[in-house]
């Protein structure tokens, strides 16, 4: 019998191991005051629906704005497709971020393709 509760609770702890790895991983790593400046805060796209933002894309979106108002980026690249970008350009503009302050790259259908725009658009000075 103790050996049937200790090979459970074994199963039990590897089973929610993975889960319990990927939950710290999510949480926020950097407080925005020891972010680095830079010329931009990319929000990668994701889920908008019916004209709303999903919470994972809200939650990109708030901490894009916190970046930008904590002066750590000075323009925000929006990246989904055209109907979405324009959707989270107008939840930016609601929240205070000025128009000329927030690009849109309507043209990526997956996230590498929004680094590529990046990279073609704006590239690092050598």
């Amino acid at each position: 019998m103790k050996a049937i509760r200790t090979g459970l609770i074994i199963l039990f702890i590897l089973y929610w191991l993975p889960f319990l790895d990927i939950w710290t991983d999510s949480l926020p790593q950097e407080k925005i005051e020891k972010l680095p400046s830079s010329d931009a805060v990319i929000i990668f796209g994701t889920l908008v629906r019916n004209g709303q933002v999903s919470p994972l894309l809200k939650e990109r979106l708030d901490a894009a704005i916190a970046i930008y108002f904590s002066k750590k980026a000075k323009r925000i690249v929006v990246s989904n497709r055209s109907k979405a970008s324009l959707i989270m350009k107008q939840y930016l503009v609601n929240h205070g971020i000025p128009k000329n302050k927030i690009d849109i790259d309507a043209q990526a259908e997956r996230t590498p393709d929004t680094c590529r725009y990046e990279k073609r658009h704006h590239p690092q000075p050598r």
